[in-house]
């Protein structure tokens, strides 16, 4: 996956707690959201994760979940941003942001994991120093 650009803006762990209305330390152990870094850096987390006016978006955060033990975090993020022949064309945040189905959006992950087909546009865990952050 080299030249992924991964989808700003990005919170810290403060402004993202504050925004999902958790202390820092609980943000940390979620499944449910998206994010970068870690080990030497304090981590970052996609800022599409959130409502404007506060709170974590469920439909994201329940794609995120049911597809957290198959992809890492940067390549669900980088395909959460990717146009998908399953969504009508439309990449799987703009499916939800129109308000439709997630169930489609996890059926679209679930295909392309069950498929594993590079040449479709499959997505596969993305290897360290392979992204940069837009």
């Amino acid at each position: 996956m080299a030249g992924s650009v991964l989808m700003g803006p990005f919170l810290t762990r403060t402004e993202a707690a504050r925004a999902a209305g958790v202390a820092p330390l609980d943000l940390v152990v979620r499944r449910d959201l998206l994010r970068i870094g870690g080990r030497s850096l304090e981590e970052v987390y996609f800022a599409f994760q959130f409502h404007k006016g506060g709170g974590v978006r469920g439909d994201v955060s329940s794609v995120v979940d049911k597809l957290a033990d198959e992809w890492d975090h940067m390549t669900i993020a980088h395909w959460m941003g990717r146009p998908n022949s399953k969504l009508d064309s439309l990449s799987p945040l703009a499916w939800l942001d129109g308000g439709r189905d997630v169930a489609h959006v996890v059926d679209a992950a679930a295909y392309l994991t069950s498929t594993e087909d590079q040449s479709q546009g499959a997505v596969r865990k993305i290897g360290e120093g392979n992204s940069r952050v837009a």
